[in-house]
């Protein structure tokens, strides 16, 4: 499965908590009326990492460890996966 987000790696300004793409120059996310935007910014550069690894770890699971799909942390992972992508 291919992955429609803008490409990292992601930086964060540590003055704006702007976060800028470096492999285009974008800035994904910047917004300074947010009084949450260090967390938010924290969170949103870990993104790509944490989907990586929620993948990963559904594969462990299911072929590894012989964990059947239909059981409840695999429908979690699968719904949180499901959360990261464009229809």
């Amino acid at each position: 499965m291919t992955s429609k987000h803008t490409p990292g790696k992601w930086k964060i300004n540590s003055q704006t908590y702007s976060i800028r793409a470096e492999t285009v120059g974008t800035v994904v996310y910047g917004n300074p009326d947010n009084p949450n935007r260090k967390a938010d910014a924290h969170l949103i550069v870990a993104a790509p990492a944490m989907l990586a690894a929620l993948r990963e770890a559904r594969m462990v699971l299911t072929q590894g460890k012989g964990v059947p799909a239909t059981a409840p942390v695999i429908k979690t992972i699968d719904a949180a996966i499901a959360q990261t992508e464009c229809p």
